[in-house]
């Protein structure tokens, strides 16, 4: 095995220089002297990219609980992976890290036109006009989880009046759907898929309404119920037993005693 070359780290670690630029030059170093850092492609390194993303939302969480060392930590790996794209870009010639920042200064100057002598245009009218977009609805990736994407669909929908007149109207439509989804499920499969599709996409817009995050809000959900199943195991445990041996009504009653002590 070949020995990797030596490396002067105070190079990299001088404070008195710009953190930006001395991360372009160490990712640089990386791709020259590393045989790991040189032989990752756009392709090897999606999933190590999903990953840290995944590990930065979780992070955003512990930052509203007021713990932000987590998020800088994320921040710092995430801006790692994006001047590792742009040491790539740059190797095959299409663009370099210091293009990519300018065009997207250029771009959030052209998108507040308010800000900077012109006049206000709705944010995504501006970037569909930028882009030569002929749909409102172009350039949301259908890559987006699910939920996220049905609220920009229903966002861009509603900036040209195309929404409910008020949240009561939407959540009388969530019962409509809810009725249509009991009646589908009669008839296949595939029908009570469709309905249940479209209950989810009025409980979005319901949300979007409201003003919350639908995405966060089963995140937190979810949270809710993973806490108090553990809780079940747990207590369980304490009675000498587990829960794939008690039955339902069992099972429930340790849930709903889990549900009392953490909201007591």
């Amino acid at each position: 095995m070949t020995k990797a070359a030596a490396l002067d780290a105070r190079a990299f670690r001088d404070r008195r220089k710009d953190p930006c630029a001395r991360l372009v030059r160490l990712v640089r170093a990386l791709r020259t002297h590393c045989p790991w850092d040189r032989k990752q492609t756009l392709a090897s390194l999606r999933r190590h990219t999903i990953e840290e993303f995944h590990e930065w939302l979780e992070a955003l969480d512990d930052a509203e609980q007021g713990a932000w060392d987590a998020l800088r930590e994320e921040i710092g790996d995430m801006a790692l992976h994006l001047v590792f794209y742009a040491q790539i870009a740059e190797e095959q010639g299409a663009f370099s890290w210091a293009e990519a920042l300018e065009g997207v200064i250029d771009k959030m100057i052209a998108r507040h036109p308010q800000l900077f002598g012109g006049a206000p245009q709705p944010w995504h009218q501006t970037k569909q006009a930028a882009k030569g977009r002929a749909s409102l609805l172009d350039g949301v990736p259908k890559a987006m989880p699910a939920l996220v994407r049905a609220e920009r669909i229903q966002a861009r929908a509603a900036e040209v009046g195309f929404d409910w007149p008020d949240p009561e109207a939407m959540l009388a439509k969530v019962h409509e759907e809810a009725e249509e989804l009991v009646r589908a499920r009669a008839e296949s499969p595939a029908r009570a898929e469709e309905e249940l599709g479209d209950l989810l996409f009025v409980l979005v817009n319901l949300a979007r309404r409201l003003g919350l995050d639908p995405e966060r809000a089963l995140h937190r959900a979810t949270d809710k119920f993973e806490r108090r199943f553990r809780a079940m195991e747990a207590e369980a445990e304490a009675r000498g037993a587990k829960l794939s041996e008690l039955d339902l009504e069992a099972m429930e009653a340790l849930y709903q005693n889990a549900k009392r002590k953490e909201r007591s």
